[in-house]
């Protein structure tokens, strides 16, 4: 607190380093812990000054701020090596020492000559006959199981329509403990869970979309704006940002939802993807490449897709926690690149930070004429923004995408990855090859994310290093991913949604508070009142006015940007406490049952 500025960030600040340095001592080992600490802190006190001086050897005197990645690259360097961290390997250490010594003074008391060579003897009789016991018990085990399984189906078949009466008798009764009607009144509640609709289904989780849907587009509609040109630029970047988000949900999805590989580093493929798209197609005067657009945007696909599978091979070994961390680390890599590196920088001048500049598609050809025949149609006195025509690519995009993932999870491929998430031990003894299933995944959900980040860079003409701020990207595709539900691609899009309709209403709060004219002008001068309310009045009890007018040295007014982190956080909390699964949980998947018992009909699948 003493070094850094107070703000919502400063946790993040915080949290990363800390979970580097937990990671590498081993989560649950203090003695871990400590090491860990020592060590990450001589890596990044030690780095900075070697950065420097490399730096200025190799012409890049911004080399300095790669200091703060330092403890990241380290980390992934040594799980690469220990995959369980310093503490667990200290205490596998300890484990063989004790199992030595114990070895050591077991032989000391053992009987010399003869004695000693028949307790020898004896113990090999002993273990190669436990061996064969443990041979033929796992066989037997082996057995058992196979016959518990053929038990299992006969007994799912024989109570099947007793079981569907009983589940029919017990619809509509909920536990007190699990219900929210003591957070939540009860018709808000049912609203939201839509009491008629089963949204555990295949129908009645597409009736919910088209409800939740429609729902959205109404507020988006009702949003306030100042003109049509303006409300047709609000709705476009609407739709577009949605689209964006929808993709990175898609992604993370993938990972987390349907393979069990806890991912917080999507904006790492997402920027990856940026990165290419810009450095690609800027010119190459101003140390691009001068790509088209559309190659570029293909090649930042397949960079992303291959980044993602070779990240499955070095990462295979690594616990669920420890992956996420391995991920987060690399999404701050690349975002302290994008500050430090001179080679990640286009579109102006090599000194300046970032990439500008690049070529979008059709960009030329809808100025040269369709954009004022758009304009003209729509009634905007001017020729229509590109956004529009960026909106129209992006919801392209996401349905292709959406169709395509929607195909390859109906298929038995599909089915391995869930089947990998809820158990892998199980998985891989019906003969599925983890890794190879994990490497696929993982590609290809970074390949959607790369597309996303293509789409991002083409919304912002520019790539900066504050878009890959956990913050303002990872924070809020974990959101849509929690709020729309687990394991449900239609639970992405609403998730996206909502999270892009909760930025919009904190930029209309923005303009609200200058304008005397806008809707949400009273809400935010009473928000103002109050908070100054509870600095001077309630506060001035216990500190003095001086220090107020240190920190407020004009107005006392409540920082709007720090708002909407708290925006979103409701909308994830009051989507929790209506639906503990999300607005749209996953539709579970389950073998049909032949009321003939054929066994032809096991393989298909029912919603």
């Amino acid at each position: 607190v003493a070094v850094l500025p107070m703000n919502p960030e400063l946790g993040l600040q915080l949290l990363l380093p800390a979970f580097a340095v937990i990671v590498l001592g081993t989560i649950g080992s203090i003695p871990g812990a400590i090491i860990g600490a020592i060590v990450v802190g001589f890596v990044r006190a030690a780095s900075e000054p070697f950065l420097i001086g490399a730096g200025n050897a190799l012409d890049r005197p911004t080399a300095s701020g790669l200091a703060e990645v330092m403890p990241f690259v380290f980390l992934v360097g040594v799980l690469l090596f220990i995959p369980q961290g310093v503490g667990h390997a200290i205490h596998q250490w300890n484990i063989k020492r004790i199992r030595q010594r114990r070895i050591e003074s077991s032989q000391q008391t053992l009987p010399e000559g003869d004695g000693l060579i028949e307790s020898i003897r004896a113990s090999s009789f002993v273990s190669s006959s436990s061996a064969a016991v443990g041979s033929g018990m796992q066989a037997v085990v082996g057995r058992m199981s196979d016959l518990g399984e053929f038990a299992r189906v006969g007994l799912e078949r024989g109570v099947g329509s007793s079981s569907k009466l009983i589940h029919r008798a017990m619809t509509g009764v909920r536990s007190p403990v699990s219900s929210s009607r003591g957070f939540v009144p009860q018709s808000v509640t049912d609203a939201v869970r839509l009491k008629n609709v089963d949204r555990e289904t295949d129908r009645g989780s597409w009736i919910a979309f088209g409800i939740f849907f429609a729902i959205l587009i109404l507020i988006v509609l009702l949003l306030p704006s100042v003109s049509s040109l303006t409300k047709t630029l609000q709705v476009a970047r609407i739709f577009t940002l949605v689209a964006i988000f929808g993709l990175m949900a898609f992604s993370l999805n993938l990972h987390t939802g349907i393979t069990g590989m806890t991912n917080f580093g999507v904006i790492f493929f997402v920027g990856v993807g940026a990165v290419t798209v810009g450095l690609l197609a800027a010119p190459t005067e101003t140390n691009g490449y001068g790509w088209s657009p559309w190659m570029a945007v293909f090649a930042a696909v397949v960079i992303s897709g291959v980044a993602g599978w070779l990240l499955a091979f070095p990462t295979a070994r690594l616990r669920v926690d420890y992956f996420a961390i391995v991920t987060i680390s690399l999404g701050e890599i690349l975002r302290i690149l994008l500050q430090a590196e001179p080679l990640l920088r286009a579109g102006t001048v090599t000194s300046a930070m970032g990439i500008s500049k690049y070529s979008r598609p059709l960009d030329d050809w809808w100025k040269s004429g369709p954009n004022d025949s758009v304009g003209d149609l729509l009634g905007l006195g001017g020729p229509a923004p590109y956004v529009l025509l960026l909106a129209f690519m992006c919801i392209v995009a996401i349905g292709v995408v959406w169709y395509l993932l929607e195909t390859v999870l109906s298929s038995p491929r599909g089915r391995i990855l869930r089947s990998i998430r809820e158990d892998e031990e199980v998985s891989q003894h019906h003969g599925h090859n983890i890794l190879t299933h994990k490497a696929a995944s993982l590609a290809l959900g970074a390949a959607i994310a790369g597309l996303a980040g293509a789409l991002w860079a083409w919304l912002n003409a520019s790539v900066f290093p504050d878009f890959m701020s956990p913050v303002r990207s990872t924070f809020l595709v974990w959101a849509a991913f929690i709020v729309g539900g687990r394991a449900n691609n239609r639970g992405m899009v609403i998730g996206a949604f909502l999270i892009v309709i909760v930025d919009f209403l904190f930029n209309v709060l923005v303009v609200s508070r200058g304008n005397s004219s806008q809707i949400f002008h009273g809400l935010v001068g009473f928000m103002d009142d109050a908070f100054e309310w509870i600095i001077v009045d309630v506060g001035g009890l216990i500190w003095s006015a001086r220090s107020v007018a240190e920190v407020f040295p004009r107005d006392i007014t409540v920082e709007l940007s720090h708002l909407k982190l708290a925006l979103v956080g409701a909308v994830i909390l009051g989507a929790l406490l209506l639906s503990a699964k999300g607005l749209l949980p996953e539709i579970p998947q389950r073998p049909a049952r032949s009321s003939r018992g054929d066994p032809s009909d096991a393989g298909e699948i029912t919603r």
